[in-house]
């Protein structure tokens, strides 16, 4: 994309927000966090450590374990044996913890590591969703249902060959939604695979990268300016958001979509009516590439917060209701860009040096 479409799209977007409060952020270590636990999990290239209850499920290059905090040791630790790192956050659920690598997805106990079963990729596996008793998952160009207890086929949806179902589909009710990057989203039937609706906007976008769900509304980001929001019940696009350059990461948390733009602003939007609700400036943006903002790597929230963690490694920490900056703190250089919420405004962090951090903000 040329500079002069970015500063046309970017003015597009600025005049649509005329009127809304600007939240300037707050100078950086106007109050900091502290480090509550550190675990030396013996591992490299850690993807983020993702939440089983108040426990906290790693994983990487070579290891999976659980952790517990306020408890120094893993209540247990293993070799995963994958066919290669992994990556993407592990998922869990009150039984298991489920881990793969872009060939391979393997299974294990939850309360004691004991493997369930482990199962091969035909070509390339993508991001699982794991819901009630099921996985979902992209294995090249197919969609595929896994039953999560022994991890046998249950059924698969062929889409377009050559495409790779990189992103990790959602379910809503009775019905699985994906993005397979045909510039397609279907809407298939949760128990058998059959096709409810497919939305077709391949002029508009290839993948759609995270699909987030809040009042009956999907909120879809793509490769490319727009947010959408879309019925789930018939596929209707019933608003879109231009964010001014290409959205990475949005949040959906109740009536509330949170998303951001290298442009420098974090932007809250009204789930169902795709309303700017604020808007939040962390850094200031003229138009020149090299004055772009520290491109925002994820966003999270609790019941009263939103975090934004940006990759100059700081944390900012929002209300979510007004969009005002409550406090921001620099963390370790050698933290990955992606953090966990995990509970009591603490979150926690994994390093490229096999550590995993909580800290308390």
């Amino acid at each position: 994309m040329t500079l002069s479409r970015r500063q046309a799209l970017w003015g597009l977007a600025a005049a649509a927000l005329s009127g809304a409060t600007d939240h300037l952020a707050a100078q950086a270590g106007a109050a900091g966090a502290r480090t509550v636990q550190r675990w030396n999990v013996a591992d490299q290239r850690l993807v983020p450590p993702g939440a089983a209850g108040t426990d906290i499920v790693h994983a990487g290059a070579d290891r999976v374990g659980l952790l517990r905090p306020g408890q120094a040791e893993p209540v247990w630790q293993t070799t995963h044996g994958l066919s290669g790192p992994a990556v993407f956050r592990p998922r869990a659920d009150t039984r298991q913890v489920l881990v793969g690598s872009l060939r391979s997805l393997a299974s294990w106990q939850l309360a004691d590591g004991a493997v369930n079963w482990r199962r091969q990729a035909t070509l390339q596996f993508g991001t699982p969703c794991l819901d009630r008793g099921r996985v979902y998952l992209g294995d090249g160009h197919a969609l595929q249902a896994l039953d999560a207890q022994n991890g046998n086929l249950l059924w698969r949806v062929d889409t377009t060959p050559d495409t790779l179902m990189s992103y990790a589909p959602t379910v809503v009710g009775d019905r699985v939604l994906v993005g397979p990057g045909n510039g397609r989203l279907y809407a298939v039937d949760r128990d058998d695979g059959r096709t409810i609706w497919t939305l077709d906007l391949a002029d508009e976008w290839q993948y759609l990268r995270q699909l987030h769900v809040g009042a009956n509304v999907l909120v879809a980001g793509s490769y490319k300016e727009l947010l959408y929001g879309i019925a789930i019940d018939s596929g209707r696009v019933l608003w879109k958001f231009n964010a001014g350059n290409f959205i990475n990461s949005h949040h959906v948390s109740g009536q509330t979509a949170f998303l951001w733009s290298p442009t420098g602003w974090i932007f809250a939007l009204d789930v169902a009516t795709g309303a700017l609700r604020w808007r939040h400036r962390t850094t200031a943006y003229d138009g020149r590439s090299g004055a772009w903002a520290s491109v925002l790597a994820e966003l999270a929230s609790d019941d009263q917060h939103l975090y934004a963690l940006d990759m100059g490694h700081v944390v900012h920490v929002l209300d979510r209701h007004s969009g005002d900056e409550i406090t921001r703190f620099k963390v370790d250089t050698a933290l990955r860009p992606a953090l966990l919420v995990h509970a009591d405004r603490r979150i926690v962090l994994a390093s490229d040096a096999g550590e995993i951090v909580q800290m308390a903000t």
